[in-house]
């Protein structure tokens, strides 16, 4: 027996909230040192080289909530490569 199980579920979900708070900061430039600490050790690079990831929080909750009970949320971080599948798109400036 494995010690996980490896699934694949869809669920409908409804996007209750977002971080960062504005839609064009959901990308970061890589070269930017307070989103990823390795530019900071790096050289300077020159704009054409920049590489942009995403990365933002979805505050998610089921789509039908009952009347009677109170829906529960989950948080999701989402990154470059889901960020990727999600907006069908690259990150960019």
């Amino acid at each position: 027996m494995l010690p996980f199980l490896n699934c694949r579920h869809r669920t409908h979900v409804r996007v209750v909230d977002f971080f960062p708070p504005e839609l064009e900061l959901f990308a970061h430039c890589t070269s930017d040192p307070s989103w990823d600490r390795r530019a900071r050790k790096a050289p300077g690079d020159s704009h054409s080289k920049r590489k942009w990831e995403w990365g933002f929080v979805l505050l998610l909750e089921d789509a039908k909530v009952h009347s009677d009970t109170v829906s529960e949320k989950l948080r999701v971080v989402v990154g470059n490569e889901a960020g990727q599948h999600l907006l069908d798109m690259n990150a960019q400036e």
